[in-house]
């Protein structure tokens, strides 16, 4: 499988309030814990799903690595899942509690392919009133490593059954790849966001403020504070648009103002 191109720019939603006023004016953005995110099941392992690798389970990892279903019973395979069976129920107790570190420590920075959702005009920019900042990726801090998310109808514990069984990789390597596999996949509830994820560490971090593309305007943004945005960015080459009502759909138009 291919690996999707970065888009050049990238959006983020903003409410107009003195916390991401005071990151615009400093050239910072925030990397949030998933621990605050409104979606519980996003960035979550689920506290059980280590306890339910069976041999069932074994069973299915054999298939998933090209083991055909009718020789899975055969001694070869059985020496395998044996195998596997120790490895697993010996680091099973460790991970539990090295997961939990490595969610307190990792952070995501958020973006979107849209700049014209109504939905995350309503959540993320407070009811319309907010702005949409466009970032060139390639000038956000480690903008290369930006990924895209992936949306499932279910969870997919088969993952760490895969990182489990990952011989070559250390465990530490293999925390964060599984990490990485949870970290980039939401329910596809979500996936009107067509989101893609910055994961470093938590915390704020400075970009070059040539990284800001563009201002958009929300659809009920006041004029003082449109006012007050352009005079925090006062960079000639950021381009400032207005969000405004579709007069044929129910959509947003995206019209460049100066």
């Amino acid at each position: 499988m291919l690996t999707p191109r970065i888009p050049k720019v990238l959006y983020k939603y903003r409410d107009f309030n003195a916390r991401h006023i005071s990151m615009l004016a400093n050239n910072q953005v925030y990397l949030s814990s998933p621990l605050d995110f409104n979606d519980p099941f996003d960035c979550r392992i689920q506290e059980n799903s280590f306890d339910h690798i069976n041999e069932k389970s074994l069973e299915r990892l054999a298939v998933m690595h090209g083991v055909p279903p009718e020789e899975v019973t055969n001694e070869k395979t059985r020496l395998l899942l044996d195998e596997l069976n120790k490895r697993t129920t010996q680091i099973q107790g460790e991970q539990k509690t090295e997961f939990k570190q490595l969610m307190n420590s990792l952070g995501v920075f958020s973006l979107s392919e849209c700049n014209d959702s109504i939905l995350m005009w309503s959540h993320y920019a407070n009811n319309h009133k907010g702005f949409c900042i466009g970032f060139k990726t390639d000038e956000l801090p480690a903008g290369n490593t930006i990924q895209k998310v992936s949306y499932l109808a279910s969870a997919n514990n088969d993952i760490i059954l895969l990182h489990l069984s990952a011989q070559n990789l250390s465990k530490n390597e293999m925390l964060l790849k599984l990490y990485h596999d949870f970290f980039l996949t939401k329910y596809f509830d979500w996936s009107y966001e067509k989101e893609w994820r910055l994961i470093e560490g938590k915390g704020l971090q400075l970009y070059q403020k040539t990284a800001i593309d563009s201002v958009i305007f929300g659809l009920n943004m006041p004029i003082e504070q449109k006012k007050a945005l352009k005079l925090i960015l006062n960079e000639p080459k950021i381009k400032f648009y207005q969000a405004v009502k579709s007069k044929w759909a129910f959509s947003l138009d995206i019209v460049e103002v100066d």
